[in-house]
């Protein structure tokens, strides 16, 4: 050391105290609830918003610390839950508006089916 430097007793308490902790890291539970609710809105007429929904929901709930849940869980939880009823709401309409309509143009679906099916045994037997 140099004669100027002299050590002082308490600066590695001094710059213990102005250390700052990192920033918290998310969970990751969290992070996947919020990514399933936005994929179950996305997925909504596919079909695949019930699993992806269900999952989020799963999620959001496995999050949880303690009582407390992440605002980014909570916001994959709600999310995921639009998502799911959304898709139910749809598919509900969907088969009742197939349902609806099946008994008026049966012969036309049985003929389009008998035409898609003989095509396609025309192309495998050739």
């Amino acid at each position: 050391m140099y004669n100027d430097q002299q050590p002082n007793p308490g600066s590695w308490q001094e710059e213990e105290q102005r250390m700052t902790l990192p920033p918290k890291r998310g969970n990751g539970f969290s992070t996947a609830s919020m990514t399933a609710g936005t994929l179950s809105l996305f997925f909504l007429v596919s079909g695949l918003s019930f699993p992806v929904g269900a999952l989020g929901i799963l999620f959001a709930l496995l999050s949880r610390k303690g009582d407390k849940m992440d605002p980014q869980a909570k916001l994959g939880c709600i999310l995921s839950i639009i998502g799911l009823c959304l898709g139910i709401a749809i598919f509900i309409y969907a088969a009742v508006t197939v349902y609806q309509n099946s008994f008026s143009s049966i012969s036309s679906f049985m003929r389009c089916t008998r035409a898609v099916c003989d095509c396609l045994w025309r192309v495998f037997n050739l």
